[in-house]
């Protein structure tokens, strides 16, 4: 759901965005999602081949995203809702955009004291004639309204109210998410909102300015240079390209 290419060329090196660990001798598991949602990474239906193989009674999802590919995101959303265990979500940092409905996948949600979630409207860009806007206008109307029948499954969330946040891409804060109905419980512990802070949310409109200024004692790693350098040469690419069309 990330409308530029700042986050694909961020993860245009291989790596996993999920982790799953079943706990010895438990009927529990732990899964961790970590990163953007299917750029660069683990793929939705690898992720689902490993829910699948869990054969455990609950299912613990911890998440911090910025979100990513809107049809990945609900192909998580559904292998959870559809694995038959009990899943409790704690979101410890950041849950936006499509991150925010693998979160609806909990029988309870749980929320950092400092973290955020985040719903909006689907984003695309289309290539093509007046005729294809306008189709993918529609597709984006029946998408949208599709996302917003998921908030609405939360006890006192209407899929009308669940529109108007996301026409205006609304930031709820923990303490918020509660209030609205989005979240059961406020964690008191610290939590890794931190974590946010190394996510590209230049794209979105309304963020939070705890995530986009991050502490002035905390200096870039050597890593998030490397790929900032590899943002900017990939977005030069791609300027190039459309100059010479």
């Amino acid at each position: 759901m990330l409308k530029s290419l700042q986050a694909r060329a961020i993860h245009d090196r291989a790596r996993s965005w999920f982790s799953i660990q079943n706990k010895a001798a438990s009927d529990q598991a732990d899964i961790l999602i970590y990163d953007y949602i299917g750029w660069g990474g683990v793929t939705a239906a690898e992720f689902a081949k490993e829910l699948q193989a869990l054969t455990v009674k609950t299912i613990n999802v911890r998440i911090n995203t910025p979100g990513g590919d809107v049809f990945d995101g609900l192909a998580i959303y559904n292998s959870l809702k559809g694995h038959g265990a009990t899943i409790h979500v704690q979101i410890d940092g950041l849950a936006a955009s499509i991150g925010s409905i693998i979160a609806m996948a909990g029988q309870t949600i749980t929320m950092g004291e400092s973290a955020f979630l985040m719903i909006h409207n689907p984003w695309a860009i289309v290539i093509g004639n007046a005729a294809d806007m306008r189709d993918m206008a529609l597709t984006l109307d029946k998408i949208g309204g599709s996302l917003a029948g998921l908030y609405a499954t939360r006890p006192g969330v209407t899929k009308e109210q669940a529109q108007a946040w996301m026409d205006a891409e609304t930031w709820f804060t923990a303490e918020e998410a509660k209030a609205a109905g989005l979240a059961d419980v406020v964690q008191g512990a610290p939590s890794q909102a931190a974590a946010a802070v190394s996510f590209d949310l230049s794209d979105y409109a309304n963020t939070p300015k705890a995530l986009t200024e991050p502490a002035a004692e905390t200096a870039p790693d050597a890593d998030s240079m490397r790929r900032a350098a590899l943002m900017r040469r990939r977005l030069a690419l791609v300027e190039r390209s459309e100059q010479s069309h």
